[in-house]
């Protein structure tokens, strides 16, 4: 009796770790790409802008991505200067990932990417690079404080 209930215990666990390792293989033979939105969000404070990102796919559901951007100067056709602004890290299908990004010159051109992979227990995967935007122009305008400090206004909120 201790011998068939072990011997089942052992085929119900290779069982699950066949089904689980079978799972990953097919995962990295996926062929349908994540697919990135990315919107950029102006701040108001000069040279600082935030992004963000997010992926979507019917399957996955996380992948390590780290984010980078090209200055190209004041020609959207100049190779530019490619630097990290964001280091690696986890993204979740459909949650967004907002990274700062800082040191921004106005009427400059740049172009946004990241470079992602698969998180697999099995393989090392390798990376991917996914240009994101590019020919962003930014422009900085001046957004004046919108509340205004009046003695009127200190004495409603006052009571």
């Amino acid at each position: 009796m201790v011998r068939y209930l072990t011997s089942t215990f052992v085929a119900i666990v290779l069982l699950f770790h066949y089904n689980t390792a079978n799972a990953q293989i097919e995962e990295l033979l996926e062929r349908e790409l994540p697919q990135f939105q990315m919107t950029i969000l102006p701040l108001g404070e000069e040279g600082a802008i935030e992004i963000e990102v997010y992926f979507s796919h019917s399957r996955l559901s996380n992948l390590e991505a780290s984010f980078w951007m090209i200055d190209r100067g004041d020609n959207r056709l100049n190779n530019g200067v490619q630097r990290m602004i964001a280091p690696l890290q986890r993204m979740n299908n459909r949650e967004p990932a907002i990274i700062r990004i800082e040191g921004l010159r106005h009427d400059n051109f740049y172009a946004f990417g990241l470079d992602y992979r698969r998180i697999s227990p099995i393989l090392n995967t390798k990376f991917t690079t996914q240009p994101l935007q590019e020919g962003y122009q930014y422009k900085y305008t001046f957004v004046p404080n919108s509340y205004v400090n009046t003695e009127e206004e200190n004495i409603i909120f006052s009571k």
